[in-house]
């Protein structure tokens, strides 16, 4: 794949991701080294909300994906599939490469996330994360 249709691979996902979940605010693609977001998409009715209650979270859930990177590295682990982190008015569902290079963070509203579909959907990009391990 090139770099464009890597690029639009990644706005689709994140798009579909939107579509697909009720509660959607936010999904990202980041880079674990900087946490840089190279793909988003987010609902429209909650863009300043999910800027301010998201954006400080992020470091936090950088931290996090390398901790458990690093652990699963240490402990022999090649894959690790997702990490759950809930506060009183979301959950963060989190999917990591299996180089874990790059995540995908999913941010719904608590009292509506499906964490069954958000898994699901996060399971049916591994072959573009693998992509991304290879390629970025």
């Amino acid at each position: 794949m090139t770099g464009i249709e890597i690029q639009q691979a990644l706005n689709d996902l994140c798009e579909d991701v939107k579509n697909k979940l009720s509660g959607f605010r936010f999904c990202g693609i980041l880079k674990s080294s900087d946490s840089t977001i190279i793909a988003k998409s987010y609902s429209f009715d909650s863009q300043l909300e999910t800027a301010n209650n998201v954006a400080p979270l992020f470091g936090t859930i950088v931290d996090q994906v390398k901790q458990v990177v690093s652990l699963c590295a240490a402990a022999g682990v090649t894959e690790t599939h997702s990490i759950l982190i809930e506060t009183n008015k979301a959950t963060f569902v989190v999917g990591i490469s299996n180089k874990g290079k790059f995540f995908i963070v999913i941010v719904l509203e608590r009292d509506k996330a499906n964490i069954g579909i958000a898994r699901s959907l996060i399971e049916a990009s591994r072959p573009l994360a693998t992509i991304l391990d290879e390629q970025l």
